[in-house]
């Protein structure tokens, strides 16, 4: 399961992964409290994630025992939307939406199996953090500049220097690239790169996973390849990726 959160201010989207939908009520609650002990809000005149506006689903029902203790160790204020009237969460339903597009676009892009959804979910998000946003403003400049979702979220300890570097090493997941290995010295008689393939981002540095071995590591050192119309896998002439064949009972 994914739950998103959007913060309604900075447009800063949050996606937590988890197992057990029942799960995700302690992963809020470390979130904000993680959120709120960051020097960056101490000086706020107000609480961060001070008020959060959900559906009806039971993780967080009105009666549910759990979630209302969360809400009352931590002060949130909750806003609930009508069951039947969908329009009434228009907001968290947009920012579910746009997640789910560019999740199963990466999908489609990259040429990948179902079971790298989170990947794809994970660059998606990556991207929508740090790229202007599409809602036209008053005060938005001629040529659509804007603060960035994470400047703001941030209180612009996130610098836009910061961001555009990141962006500048952004691989999206499934892209296989030659990297630079360290371990080889410069007068072996041997091939000095290897074979990685992007699984996610920390900061500017791409994750890598060997297309073999599955070993990860990080590195910024490396030579990517486009690919159009095959995934990695049919590039380096591996195994067929298998598939969930959920489609089969269509």
């Amino acid at each position: 399961y994914t739950t998103v959160l959007r913060c309604a201010a900075s447009h800063y989207v949050i996606a937590l992964h988890h197992y057990l939908r029942s799960d995700v009520v302690d992963m809020i609650r470390h979130l904000i409290e993680v959120t709120r002990k960051d020097p960056a809000y101490h000086n706020c005149n107000y609480k961060v994630f001070s008020e959060i506006h959900l559906d009806n689903a039971g993780e967080w029902a009105v009666d549910s025992t759990a979630w209302n203790q969360v809400v009352d160790d931590l002060g949130i204020k909750c806003r609930y939307s009508c069951p039947d009237r969908k329009e009434s969460n228009a907001g968290a339903e947009s920012s579910v939406q746009i997640v789910e597009i560019v999740t199963k676009a990466t999908l489609l892009q990259q040429n990948l199996p179902d079971f790298w959804w989170q990947e794809c979910c994970d660059s998606g998000v990556y991207c929508l953090n740090r790229l202007p946003d599409s809602e036209h403003k008053a005060n938005m400049p001629s040529d659509g500049d804007c603060v960035l979702p994470i400047e703001a979220f941030t209180r612009f300890q996130h610098s836009r220097r910061a961001i555009m570097r990141e962006l500048s090493y952004y691989l999206p997941p499934g892209t296989p690239a030659l990297c630079h290995d360290p371990n080889i010295k410069g007068s072996a008689v041997e091939p000095k790169t290897r074979w990685g393939i992007c699984k996610a981002m920390l900061g500017d540095q791409p994750i890598w996973e060997c297309p073999f071995t599955k070993a990860e590591w990080r590195t910024k050192s490396y030579c990517s390849f486009k690919l159009e119309g095959i995934n990695f896998a049919q590039f380096l002439n591996l195994p067929k990726l298998e598939s969930s064949r959920k489609g089969c009972a269509i």
